[in-house]
This record gives C-alpha cells, sequence and structure tokens, in this order.
C-alpha cells in the first residue's frame, strides 16, 4: 500500500464507498450523494494550497488503485491538537489498509 496526496480524479473511487451504507457505519457523514463526495475531494485538494495547512489528505492505493484515504486535520495550531481519520472500501477491510494511513 502506498499512501500519496488526494487528487480530483479520486473522486470516483472515493465515491465508490462514500456512497455504501456498511462503509460509513462509524463515521459521522453518508451515505454520501455524488456531489457531496465531489465537494469532499474538491475541498481536500484545494487544502494543500493552504498556508498555513491544516488539512492533509491522502489517498490509500493498493497496486495502483485508491481504496481509501487517511486525513490529518489540525484543529488548533496553539492547542496542538488535530483530528486523524481514515476509510477504507469494505471489499480491503481487514488487509491493514487502515492501519497504514494512521502514523505510528
Amino acid at each position: 500500500m502506498t499512501l500519496r496526496r488526494i487528487q480530483l480524479p479520486d473522486r470516483r473511487a472515493v465515491h465508490s464507498w462514500a456512497s455504501l451504507a456498511r462503509a460509513r457505519r462509524f463515521q459521522a457523514w453518508g451515505p454520501n450523494t455524488e456531489e457531496q463526495t465531489h465537494a469532499f475531494v474538491a475541498n481536500a485538494v484545494e487544502a494543500w494550497s493552504h498556508s498555513p495547512q491544516q488539512r492533509f489528505a491522502y489517498a490509500a492505493c493498493v497496486e495502483g488503485d485508491v481504496v481509501g484515504l487517511g486525513e490529518l486535520h489540525v484543529r488548533s495550531q496553539g492547542q496542538r491538537q488535530g483530528e486523524i481519520s481514515y476509510a477504507v472500501h469494505p471489499r480491503v477491510r481487514g488487509q491493514g489498509v487502515g492501519t497504514a494511513t494512521k502514523p505510528s
């Protein structure tokens, strides 16, 4: 598995699981419409250009396919607080993709 910055073309792959109720079972969002997924990916891509950067979204890829994502969202620079989140396609659950997207 490799991680790389999320890109706009990733929205189709992200939507393939973001639209599934079972994929977001433990999440506060979704299932997403195509428009919601597109907005999420577009905002995540755009966040890479902010300064100071507070959102770092990565696509998790297995053999070139985007099968998940991981994100660090800095909530407070002063308090040194952040949030780590990840999501994976149900077809790769149990294969270590989610674990690999989190910092050790």
